[in-house]
């Protein structure tokens, strides 16, 4: 290549190199003034008002019982001792004799060998006869004794007439035969204690004999409890108590009491009992009230066509009381009551309004006004993360859902 071509080629380099880049800053320019000139622009819009869409209930003012929760301890009823009344040797138990078996009242559970009293009660048999026929020839001499002494027409002195006519001695007959009487009805008494049976519907807790032990007077035989009725103790706050009825006398009703037990599907998942008297102490501990309910057929014996769970002794259960009704009043889940006491009110106007109130009962589940919501006032059940008074507000549609 020669000097005159060389030249040339470096003249097209040192030209590109400086035309090349004001060519670049120039279409950047004019390709960013392009994108200025065609950009969207924004159309202004009617400013929007913010609504907070809340779910509502409906404020009835009606008659409404409140409900009192509470805990207890299931206790029997009655509990009894059965001790043996004559000595002897067991010669027979029944099969249910045993811890958890039922009997109905009067039903045998155990047999005291009886051979002994009923030799005593033919002995006090042959007694009597002998006394009655004591008493009866003694009842001939004083006939004849009161034939002769109106045959002698004689006149004795009112001491004298009585040994004439032989009533000391008549009268002593006559004791005779009493007290044969009751020998026999003593012996027949202790015959009929060789057969120990159930005094009431019950239940065996604990035995301690059974067939071939020998039992003396007084000896224990079984602990059993009555299975007709149970108690229910339960823990009741003092504030609470005067929501409560509890009958101080025959004529009044208690309360009535739901006891919730566990089960399963076909399962009666409660008990209905009713309040049937106050503890005179209160509990050592929490220092609350000892309120008892009476449960009818605790272990449901007489439930026929359902599963029913029963009652156990010394179960721990949960107990709602329906206590006593509130006229006039409303009642509201407990969510509508806020932090404060406050509840939130949807307006006529669709307007929030924030109002202190003060309800007259709360449980676990509802809550009870008789003052501060009017009937038919929408009370606001869902969350507002920032409530404003006279904000804004929409009932939200719900039913698509």
């Amino acid at each position: 290549m020669g000097i005159e071509e060389k030249n040339k080629s470096g003249f097209f380099v040192r030209f590109v190199k400086a035309v090349l880049p004001v060519l670049i800053v120039l279409l950047g320019a004019g390709f960013g003034v392009y994108l200025i000139k065609t950009r969207p622009v924004a159309q202004k819009r009617a400013p929007q008002t913010s609504v907070t869409h809340v779910d509502v209930m409906t404020a009835h003012r009606e008659v409404n019982s409140v409900v009192i929760p509470a805990m207890g301890t299931v206790k029997p009823s009655r509990t009894v001792d059965l001790s043996s009344q004559v000595s002897g040797k067991i010669m027979e138990a029944s099969d249910e004799f045993v811890p958890g078996g039922r009997f109905k009242s009067g039903q045998k559970i155990l047999q005291i060998d009886p051979a002994d009293y009923k030799l005593l009660v033919e002995q006090r048999e042959s007694e009597l006869q002998t006394a009655q026929t004591d008493f009866r020839l003694e009842q001939g001499q004083q006939a004849i004794a009161m034939h002769g002494y109106k045959l002698l027409g004689e006149t004795f002195s009112d001491e004298d007439e009585e040994f004439v006519l032989r009533k000391p001695q008549l009268t002593s007959k006559e004791a005779a035969v009493k007290a044969a009487k009751a020998r026999l009805e003593q012996a027949a008494i202790d015959l009929n204690r060789t057969t120990v049976t159930a005094p009431f519907n019950c239940m065996i807790q604990e035995r301690f004999v059974d067939a071939g032990s020998s039992v003396n007077v007084g000896g224990k035989l079984a602990s059993i409890i009555g299975i007709d009725e149970y108690w229910i103790e339960l823990s009741v706050p003092m504030d609470e108590l005067k929501w409560l009825v509890i009958p101080y006398s025959q004529n009044i009703e208690g309360s009535n009491v739901k006891v919730f037990l566990p089960g399963s599907n076909g399962t009666v998942m409660y008990r209905a009992g009713k309040i049937t008297g106050l503890r005179a102490d209160l509990e050592e501990s929490s220092r609350m009230a000892r309120v008892l309910v009476s449960v009818k057929d605790p272990l449901a014996t007489e439930v026929e066509g359902k599963t029913v769970v029963p009652l156990l002794i010394g179960s721990f259960v949960e107990v709602e009381i329906e206590g006593i009704a509130v006229e006039n009043s409303v009642k509201l889940p407990r969510k509508a009551l806020r932090d404060g006491n406050v509840v939130w009110i949807h307006g006529t106007d669709s307007k929030l309004i924030i109002r202190q109130v003060h309800p007259v009962y709360k449980d676990n589940e509802y809550v009870y006004f008789n003052e501060g919501i009017e009937e038919g006032e929408q009370v606001i059940t869902s969350d507002i993360a920032i409530p404003i008074e006279s904000m804004n507000l929409a009932i939200a549609d719900r039913s698509g859902l």
